[in-house]
């Protein structure tokens, strides 16, 4: 039998993996708009559609000659010509145009099915999904240097995900140990190919005299060390910059030092 902490393992391991099939993906609104256009144009009405037209007009023609057989009308008739000549022109040429236009239509609808697909994001190949992500969640070492003024400080970060997006917060301390600013992620992307990890966060800075500044700086990173059998030994590498106020900027780099 399973233990108690087994069976709330387990359950917690279903719960994620449910949320982790529905999560937000961002689609742009002109997107939205040509995908509404397509459907749209399929749903209107446009009063009897050829296709069924020319198949009723075959299925009288054809209908026409059998009851002609059936009534026993040959080429004596002064209406022969109508049933032997006509009717079968009308039957065999409706029923052939009914045949190309309704592949027409079908080869049209697959195409505008396989054009909105194409344009629509996949979720199972989304870079926000938990096979890109899953390797960033934990805490992370961070270590900055301002370009500038060459002022060195440290903090720890916790990336976390949910529902599919990260999210970081931490704290930094000053080259004198002081804790000197909070950190909180306002948004944060991976994309998975590329190995970059892209943020922008909000900084609570306490200056010398005790005072509050707050700033929003961004991060640009790229993840090294996936290759290597540990994967809890990770390092993004990259830059960071303030995104208003001052210009500012620097170099950072993030040491994976635990996984969640």
């Amino acid at each position: 039998m399973k233990s108690e902490k087994e069976e709330i393992t387990q359950k917690n391991n279903s719960i994620i993996q449910s949320a982790q099939q529905d999560f937000p993906i961002i689609v742009q609104a002109s997107k939205i708009r040509s995908f509404r256009t397509r459907l749209l144009s399929k749903n209107a009405v446009k009063g009897l559609p050829l296709p069924e037209l020319l198949l009723t007009l075959s299925s009288i023609a054809f209908g026409g000659i059998i009851g002609a057989l059936q009534a026993g009308i040959t080429h004596f008739s002064d209406s022969w010509w109508i049933f032997y000549v006509l009717l079968p022109v009308i039957a065999v040429g409706s029923g052939v145009a009914f045949w190309f236009l309704r592949i027409e239509d079908e080869n049209r609808k697959k195409f505008d099915v396989q054009a909105v697909l194409n344009e629509l994001p996949n979720p199972d190949e989304t870079p926000n999904s938990l096979a890109g992500i899953s390797n960033l969640v934990g805490t992370w070492r961070l270590k900055s240097t301002t370009a500038h003024s060459q002022k060195t400080a440290e903090g720890i970060l916790t990336v976390s995900a949910n529902i599919g997006r990260l999210s970081i917060s931490g704290h930094m301390t000053g080259e004198s140990s002081r804790l000197i600013a909070d950190i909180t992620s306002l948004s944060c992307d991976y994309d998975p190919d590329k190995r970059q990890l892209i943020a922008t966060y909000r900084v609570f800075a306490t200056d010398d005299n005790g005072l509050i500044h707050v700033s929003e700086c961004a991060i640009s990173g790229i993840l090294v060390g996936m290759d290597s059998d540990n994967r809890d030994k990770l390092t993004i590498k990259g830059h960071w910059f303030s995104l208003f106020g001052e210009p500012d900027a620097g170099r950072m780099e993030l040491s994976k030092i635990a996984a969640t």
